[in-house]
């Protein structure tokens, strides 16, 4: 899994996402909660983003265990 798992693919797939929530919100949907989806697809590509960046520092088991989707949690340590 580790081999698979890069901070290169990680950061291409938080890309995917973000472009993904560009183009939704660039829909303007102003119905009901159409922002829901823009703002998970941005967070999404966030945690992402911070995982590609630890990744460089630790295994994909230890991204799973000890970050899980904790954004603070990789904030802190990726400064």
């Amino acid at each position: 899994m580790d081999e698979r798992t890069t901070s290169l693919g990680l950061f291409n797939f938080a890309e995917a996402y973000r472009l993904s929530a560009i183009a939704l919100q660039l829909e303007n949907i102003a119905h009901g909660h159409a922002h829901t989806p823009v703002r998970m697809l941005y967070h999404h590509a966030t945690e992402l983003y911070l995982k590609a960046l630890l990744r460089q520092k630790y295994s994909v088991t230890v991204l799973t265990k000890r970050f899980r989707h904790d954004i603070k949690r990789m904030t802190k340590l990726s400064v």
